[in-house]
């Protein structure tokens, strides 16, 4: 089973509760928690999918961790998937997220923004020579 947890907007779900239900059932838990690589750094914070029992956990670390750029880890324990099946399809379970941060602090990036400050409705970067 696939379980997306946390949400984007903050929401756990119970992953022991759902991880008991799919073992009693032979079916591995593999969490989606691409919103929660903090969870395992403070006691305070909901449960992370390898503490709560979860097969295999997918976590994006450029979006709650401290990853430049796309990044995906998969946390694996248990033996109810396969580390041969898991590389064979890991392209099933890597980011889908574009690369926000890095693509903003690229100059050509920057200078397509839209500005009303800018003539043209582009912004210039303070070293660029003017336009005409």
């Amino acid at each position: 089973m696939l379980l997306i947890t946390p949400t984007d907007w903050g929401s756990c779900a119970d992953i022991r509760g759902i991880a008991g239900v799919c073992h009693d059932h032979g079916i591995p838990l593999i969490v989606d928690g691409a919103w929660g690589a903090h969870l395992p750094f403070h006691a305070d914070l909901p449960p992370w999918g390898m503490d709560a029992d979860a097969d295999l956990v997918v976590t994006s670390v450029h979006k709650m961790g401290a990853a430049v750029e796309q990044s995906s880890v998969f946390h694996l324990q248990g033996d109810r998937v396969s580390p041969e099946v898991l590389k064979q399809r890991e392209d099933l379970l890597g980011t889908t997220a574009p690369p926000h941060g890095p693509a903003g602090t690229h100059p050509a990036g920057r200078g397509a923004a839209p500005s009303r400050t800018h003539p043209q409705g582009r912004r210039r970067d303070a070293g660029a020579a003017p336009d005409g």
